[in-house]
């Protein structure tokens, strides 16, 4: 799970190049007033999938 704002949902870490890749769905871009290129702060809760 991720926050962004006061956005809560659910997404995916992918590797890439030693570091992380955390998709930000449009829907929450949209909600937050965020898009490509801006620093923003992420809340993320780590777990496995179905717990």
């Amino acid at each position: 799970m991720a926050t962004v704002g006061r956005t809560e949902f659910k997404t995916s870490l992918f590797p890439r190049g030693g570091t992380y890749l955390l998709p930000i769905k449009v829907a929450v871009q949209r909600a937050e007033g965020v898009g490509v290129g801006d620093r923003i702060d992420v809340g993320m809760r780590i777990g496995r999938a179905g717990r």
